[in-house]
């Protein structure tokens, strides 16, 4: 059973610096994996999104092959894709489709880190994937509470995945003590890693069980409540099936998008990230349909653009059957 908790947040010095909103929905394209995960849809108009009669299918090496989260790159305009089982990372060409695998996580967590000994992996297909500009290094979450960091190359060459500590409320937020059910996070200041104001950059994510938005300091594994997602003055129920991820025209100019299964559809919502804690106010944007597991947005002027591959009828029937059973099967509600 949900908890619906509101709460105020003191402490979060990086918030007071952010900026007036700018950034607008029609500046962004959109990138939807679908939920039984081979399939990558592709939006330039996020309003008005065109049924999915079309689709780029994911290959590694000509196989379909499924992921489970799909970020963007800012720092070099390309995208990265998360496998739950193996725990890999591929770069992924959203023209073709083709997955290339850049790293594995292995072993445990070093000496060290935090969570030294434990193993380097994700446990569920509930993951949420995106980088830290400022650093150029991508963070994974997963519902089980997992916290990861990928350094693609030339940041550490060969490309490696480390483990962080565990995501946790901290001991004076209002939801100390309840187990964090984070399936999305998302940076503010979504640019070139030269451009990236680092002093104002937050980590926001989201909780599918409370229903919240809360910061994550990183590597601590630290989450902080801000409070819930409203439209039109009452609170979303969202499930952890969908993404988030923040569009930065520039830096300190960011809007939040989450793609968020209610009530059995995937809906687009737009947010503001104000500098203060509580209750945000979200904008009910377009309908994407039902059964998308990741998103990720990338402004128009950074980003290439797809040449997605035509379906035949049959294979839409099966794409959206495999869709609707994969968010029945892993995104289960509990």
């Amino acid at each position: 059973m949900k908890k619906f908790l509101t709460t105020t947040v003191i402490g979060i010095g990086a918030f007071a610096a952010s900026s007036a909103m700018a950034a607008s929905v029609s500046q962004g394209t959109g990138y939807a994996i679908g939920a039984n995960g081979y399939d990558l849809f592709s939006y330039t108009d996020l309003t008005n999104p065109v049924p999915p009669s079309e689709a780029t299918f994911l290959r590694e090496n000509g196989t379909l092959t499924a992921v489970d989260a799909i970020t963007y790159r800012p720092n070099t305009g390309g995208f990265f894709a998360y496998k739950n089982e193996g725990n890999r990372v591929f770069s992924v060409d959203v023209n073709s489709g083709a997955l290339t695998e850049v790293a594995v996580a292995m072993g445990s967590a070093a000496d060290g880190q935090n969570n030294a000994g434990a193993p380097v992996e994700t446990t569920t297909r509930n993951i949420g994937f995106d980088f830290n500009n400022a650093l150029d290094a991508a963070r994974v979450v997963s519902k089980n509470d997992e916290n990861l960091v990928f350094f693609p190359t030339p940041t550490r060459d060969p490309a490696e995945v480390i483990r962080a500590n565990d995501l946790f409320y901290v001991s004076d937020d209002a939801n100390a003590g309840e187990n964090p059910s984070i399936f999305a996070n998302a940076y503010t200041n979504a640019v070139p890693q030269d451009q990236v104001n680092a002093d104002t950059q937050v980590q926001y994510v989201l909780d599918s069980d409370l229903d919240i938005v809360a910061t994550l300091g990183n590597n601590s594994g630290e989450l902080r409540t801000l409070g819930q997602l409203l439209v039109d003055g009452s609170a979303l129920d969202f499930s952890d099936v969908g993404g988030f991820d923040i569009l930065s025209p520039a830096s300190d100019d960011n809007l939040g998008l989450a793609l968020l299964n209610v009530d059995g559809m995937s809906n687009l919502y737009s947010f503001e990230l104000p500098g203060m804690a509580g209750d945000i106010e979200a904008t009910f944007v377009s309908t994407f349909g039902r059964g998308f597991g990741s998103f990720t947005v990338a402004a128009n002027d950074t980003m290439p653009s797809p040449a997605p591959v035509p379906l035949p009828a049959s294979a839409l029937l099966l794409a959206a059957g495999l869709g609707g059973f994969g968010a029945l099967r892993k995104f289960r509600k509990h």
